[in-house]
């Protein structure tokens, strides 16, 4: 019985991500222009992944590094 329900619950979850447009499930800041440059942004990340196109992907994070589980700003021509 549980697996017949958590089995039909998956299928409902698939269905309704399928049928819902991503727009309604996306979050939206108000600001269509910053609304317009993340739209932008996560086309060009989508077509590079399709591509392969290492330096698209990596654009965003140049010249910062990732250090105790955060972003910080590389603060010297060796990031130290």
């Amino acid at each position: 019985m549980k697996r017949s329900l958590r089995f039909a619950l998956c299928i409902a979850t698939v269905v309704f991500l399928n049928a819902v447009p991503a727009e309604l499930l996306a979050h939206h800041s108000g600001d269509p222009k910053l609304d317009r440059a993340v739209e932008k942004a996560n086309s060009e990340f989508i077509v590079a992944m399709k591509t392969g196109d290492a330096a698209t992907i990596a654009a965003p994070y140049r010249g910062r590094v990732f250090h105790n589980d955060r972003w910080r700003l590389r603060s010297g021509p060796h990031g130290n």
